[in-house]
């Protein structure tokens, strides 16, 4: 699976599992619900400074969310 696509699947997960909206989830971290809709999809990929903006809401350190991740994606 792509990088890409599997950060963007992460954050829908934790998202929702967080039970906020995407439209809260941009405007609580500042960033354009059409960026926000191409990252989940996996459409364009997601600098630091954005995730950690993203992670900051969600409620989680960068590291944790990437503690689940395994090496079996393509760069």
């Amino acid at each position: 699976m792509e990088l890409t696509l599997t950060i963007g699947t992460r954050i829908t997960e934790l998202r929702k599992q967080r039970g906020i909206s995407q439209e809260e989830l941009c405007n609580a971290a500042g960033i354009s619900r059409k960026a926000m809709h191409n990252i989940e999809n996996g459409k364009c990929s997601v600098g630091i400074k954005t995730l950690y903006k993203i992670t900051v809401v969600l409620g989680i350190s960068v590291s944790e969310f990437f503690s689940t991740f395994n090496s079996n994606y393509e760069i």
